[in-house]
């Protein structure tokens, strides 16, 4: 809304992202009359706390219905998109997406301990379905990130957190953004396809290096071998890109891989990890 701007301009720069009584922001707006300003402001907040937002004028119609009620200049809804990512932000397309995450923000689900783990997966039946259930029963919190799909794809119900997304591109971006490790099972080609993007934004150095595991050798040795045999045989990538990847087979070595990994650091983002993912 047009007071948004306002508002970040009468108080001091990051007073809402150190406020201890501010858990999270949730904003609703049309527009922007100081976006520089703005963007730095959320850019702080999102820093140490969750931040989402829902912006009117996305369409042409919408556009002008905001310059209508507010006189508020909406801008391209790429920039605007592009802009929110480098901050940190998470966008929301309409409002039902806006109750959801504020209702999961505002329930105070904030588990706390050295030991955490947050199982995060598809959101859907089978194998996605069995870890949301492992988790939801467990002392994990479970979040699904479902995907919109005209003959498949329905949510599960072992989800403290479900987000639902249209784009594969916007669910992605979700996984690669707050993923501490990735720990990946038997699939058809949108697993190869997840897969194949973490691997490619660790490798590129777009992505923080975490664990990427692949769960059954039988499975997957074939992929491996071709990988070293035709990758790294014709000098399409380096042979220690290889070992970007590990393949275990036994659960208790997947979670002891991962925890090894973060032995002599914290699980989220250095503060050089964090200033690369805003690049993403």
């Amino acid at each position: 809304m047009e007071y948004l701007a306002e508002l970040v301009d009468a108080l001091p720069a990051g007073v809402v992202a150190t406020d201890p009584a501010t858990q999270s922001i949730v904003i609703c707006m049309e527009g922007l009359t100081n976006a520089r300003r703005f963007l730095s402001a959320l850019r702080g907040a999102a820093n140490t706390k969750p931040v989402i937002v829902l912006k009117a004028g996305r369409k042409t119609a919408g556009n002008k219905a905001a310059q209508t009620h507010s006189g508020a200049i909406v801008g391209s809804d790429d920039v605007f998109d592009a802009a929110l990512r480098r901050a940190g932000v998470i966008r929301l397309y309409n409002m039902g997406q806006l109750f959801a995450a504020a209702n999961a923000l505002f329930s105070h689900f904030r588990p706390r301990g050295n030991r955490l783990a947050i199982i995060t997966n598809g959101g859907g039946p089978g194998i996605m379905e069995a870890a949301n259930k492992g988790a939801f029963f467990g002392k994990s919190p479970s979040v699904g990130l479902n995907i919109q799909l005209p003959h498949e794809q329905k949510s599960n119900p072992y989800q403290d957190i479900s987000q639902t997304f249209r784009h594969f591109f916007a669910r992605k971006y979700m996984f690669v953004r707050f993923a501490s490790a990735y720990v990946v099972m038997p699939g058809g080609f949108g697993t190869l396809d997840e897969l194949m993007e973490a691997l490619t934004l660790i490798q590129t150095g777009k992505a923080r290096k975490i664990p990427l595991i692949l769960v059954c050798s039988e499975f997957w040795g074939g992929l491996i071998t071709w990988f070293k045999e035709r990758l790294v045989g014709e000098g399409m990538v380096d042979p220690e890109d290889i070992d970007l990847i590990q393949v275990i087979d036994e659960p208790e070595k997947v979670v002891e891989a991962i925890f090894k990994h973060y032995e002599s650091r914290p699980f989220g983002p250095l503060p050089n990890e964090h200033e690369m993912m805003l690049n993403l």
